[in-house]
């Protein structure tokens, strides 16, 4: 490389300056550069320890990097999901306070959800007739509707069909079973329509029914017609023409009966409910269409029993039924039978746990009574009677939950009378206190339906022992509200064998309570004005002449001063009664008196210096009303 520079005259000089002998200016010059060589050596030991300090730092930084991608990644995803359960929050925070603002309890307010959609799985089988179209007019125009019929006729499913329609229109449907709901569960804010079935009893007119629905009839008419809420209700025709029913006016104002001539239904809407559930077999009856009033029922549980005679069960239905279980018996059933038999005495709510778990004394009795009536062998499993009943599902039974019912109450209706007339000694000994108060007449008295179970001489004693021990137990309504305690000849022949019992049973019978409300003996004979009843009442029970009951806080004197009882008013203020003592919504016997009408009730209670002045909650005093009706 020296000869490619410097030609041969350099390389030879560099040869030369190979083996010269240093000087001293040179070796000074090689130590310094020695010492720079060192110098540089360690710089570069230096520079080498920082760069691999630098790469780890940089790989530290690098990860450091990565560590924070990967939190900030995290936190950012966090926040999405704070900011979704926030949502979350803030939505079950506004249902929350949703519910809270709902006067409607969430519970319940669940169970009318399951019950509309119910109705909207039924609503799916109704055929629209003229009645439907009809009634739903009448439900446009006013704010409260009665739909009117006989059992089996339709006119629950028609009301609910009603019902939905005016769902689509924007009200909100809330089903009710009681007046105090309506007012408990009325919104100002918005459209609702409330739907009430047999609001005054099912079978016959229930007393304890008819007085809810009385005391608040005007407050429920205040509320409708302030609009939008609106009030639509089924009831039995028998019930509705009760004489009693008159002094329901508003309730009376617009009623559908659905058996009048402009609302039943026309031969052709018959011809299509026919061949919906009989298919082709509906022309094998067309001449049968007008025989019964539950045409509709007839062909529903035809549909579900195809195998009887058509004719014969359209000409008799409840002639084939009793054939059909009659068989039962004759054939060695008796399970079946037995089955059946105890869904009436259990007043067709028999409950599934009764046959699977553990239950009390009262109802294996019933059971084991039962069983012995219908021949069926002791010891039988309860496991075996309920596998029967799922057996009758859909021909004569329902399963509504956990508890069988008869598949219409219009069959229960013929199942009662059935039994009734098989085992009427097992049924007045074992029924439940409300199938004995609503389904038995004495003999000699006018039916006020053909399944009305007539009891024959021989049985009407052991029946009003019966009412004692229903009584002695805590069923004070089930007892005076008995259909047949509207006969004074009846009230005379069961009072007569209460006095006939040791005085400590019949101290211990006037001084007891219902279970349910805390009604008195004497608060109910106040309501029917039986001056002999309320005499023995007031005899052996004094101390409870100012008892009220629970649900309403009336009072004996509240309870003759609203009915009109003249001398049964006097009969307690003799006794001490409490003359100005008020009820829940504050009225005093006085300003039911005068609401009522009632001239010499008024004029007694005013004389025996009742307040005149007293208001109510509503700020009504009697006077008020006294000026208002001219008394």
């Amino acid at each position: 490389a020296v000869s490619r520079l410097g030609g041969v005259p350099m390389n030879q000089e560099c040869q030369e300056l190979k083996v010269k002998i240093l000087d001293q200016s040179n070796q000074e010059i090689m130590l310094e550069i020695k010492q720079s060589q060192e110098e540089m050596k360690e710089l570069r030991r230096t520079m080498d320890i920082e760069n691999s300090t630098i790469r780890e730092n940089l790989r530290d930084l690098q990860d450091s990097h990565s560590t924070l991608q990967t939190e900030h990644s995290s936190t950012t995803k966090n926040l999405i999901d704070l900011k979704a359960s926030h949502s979350t929050l803030q939505i079950e925070h506004s249902k929350v306070t949703e519910i809270l603002k709902d006067p409607i309890p969430w519970n319940i307010r669940g169970q009318i959800t399951e019950e509309l959609e119910n109705w909207k799985e039924d609503d799916k089988t109704f055929i629209e007739t003229n009645g439907s179209k009809c009634v739903l007019k009448y439900i446009k125009e006013n704010c409260c509707v009665v739909v009117t019929a006989s059992p089996g006729s339709g006119k629950s499913s028609l009301v609910r069909h009603v019902a939905l329609h005016i769902q689509n229109e924007g009200y909100e449907i809330l089903p009710v079973s009681n007046p105090k709901e309506i007012i408990k569960w009325y919104d100002p804010s918005k459209n609702i329509l409330f739907v009430v079935d047999d609001f005054c009893g099912t079978y016959s007119l229930n007393p304890m029914q008819f007085d809810k629905w009385k005391n608040m009839m005007e407050k429920i008419k205040a509320l409708l017609e302030k609009k939008p809420v609106k009030l639509i209700m089924s009831c039995r025709l028998q019930v509705y023409k009760d004489r009693q029913m008159e002094s329901l006016p508003f309730f009376q104002a617009c009623e559908c009966n659905l058996q009048s001539a402009h609302l039943c239904l026309l031969q052709t809407e018959k011809q299509s409910i026919a061949e919906f559930y009989l298919k082709t077999n509906a022309s094998e009856i067309s001449d049968l269409y007008d025989l019964f009033d539950c045409f509709p029922l007839l062909c529903q549980l035809y549909s579900q029993n195809s195998k009887l005679n058509i004719r014969n069960f359209f000409t008799n239905p409840f002639t084939v039924y009793k054939e059909e279980i009659d068989k039962l018996q004759t054939e060695g059933a008796y399970v079946k039978y037995c089955a059946l038999a105890l869904c009436v005495m259990f007043n067709n709510q028999l409950k599934e746990e009764w046959l699977t778990e553990h239950v009390d004394e009262n109802i294996k009795t019933i059971i084991k009574n039962t069983y012995e009536a219908c021949k069926v062998v002791e010891g039988t499993s309860r496991l075996v009677l309920r596998d029967e009943l799922d057996s009758l599902t859909y021909t004569y039974i329902r399963k509504d939950g956990e508890v069988y019912r008869t598949i219409h109450d219009k069959l229960f209706d013929f199942l009662a009378f059935y039994f009734g007339s098989e085992m009427i000694y097992c049924l007045i000994n074992n029924a439940t206190s409300q199938f004995i108060s609503e389904r038995f007449l004495f003999e000699g008295k006018c039916k006020n339906d053909e399944f009305t179970i007539i009891v024959p001489t021989k049985y009407q004693q052991m029946y009003i022992n019966r009412m004692i021990d229903d009584w002695s137990r805590g069923k004070v309504v089930d007892v005076f509200c008995n259909i047949n305690m509207d006969d004074c000849i009846f009230r005379q022949q069961f009072l007569l064998t209460i006095k006939g019992l040791a005085i400590s049973q019949q101290k211990q019978l006037s001084s007891s309570y219902d279970i349910d409300n805390k009604s008195t003996p004497l608060i109910l004979c106040c309501s029917d004005g039986d001056i002999d009843l309320v005499k023995w009442c007031l005899h052996h029970c004094v101390s409870n002449v100012n008892h009220c009951r629970n649900t309403d806080n009336v009072s004996p004197l509240y309870m003759a001063s609203y009915y009109g009882h003249t001398e049964v008013v006097k009969m307690l203020i003799n006794n001490k009664a409490d003359i100005n003592k008020c009820r829940d919504t504050g009225d005093s016997p006085l300003y039911i008196a005068c609401q009522e009408g009632h001239t010499e009730v008024v004029q007694l209670l005013i004389n025996n210096k009742a307040d005149i002045n007293k208001c109510n909650d509503e700020d009504v005093s009697p006077l008020y009303l006294l000026v208002r009706k001219d008394i």
